[in-house]
């Protein structure tokens, strides 16, 4: 892992971190829209809209959290804890973000 860190520098933590959240914002935003089919997301577990609301929700509020702590990091770059952090965090939206490329019919139709 320290090898991997490394190899990720600081200011492309900051880029993937950002690029991250705007396009689960992005996704959210068109689930609530009714633009992605119900079936698509969440590996078609979710029964009704309005479960699907609740999360999506819950899902924005944590991505809109995200990025701004991400913002907040682009400018506290002297801090080594933060930028500890901040290319742990890139690490993990890697290997979520691999993980769900091979997950439901959404990420497959996205991928293929």
């Amino acid at each position: 892992m320290k090898k991997t860190m490394k190899k990720i520098s600081y200011d492309q933590a900051i880029f993937l971190g950002d690029m991250f959240y705007l396009i689960t914002i992005s996704v959210h935003v068109l689930i609530l829209a009714k633009i992605i089919p119900l079936e698509w997301i969440s590996g078609g577990i979710v029964s009704s809209f309005d479960q699907q609301i609740q999360i999506s929700t819950v899902n924005l509020l944590i991505s809109v959290l995200g990025l701004a702590f991400i913002r907040w990091a682009n400018h506290s770059k002297e801090s080594n804890s933060v930028r500890l952090f901040a290319m742990v965090l890139t690490i993990v939206w890697a290997a979520g973000l691999l993980m769900q490329l091979m997950g439901t019919p959404f990420e497959q139709f996205v991928v293929s």
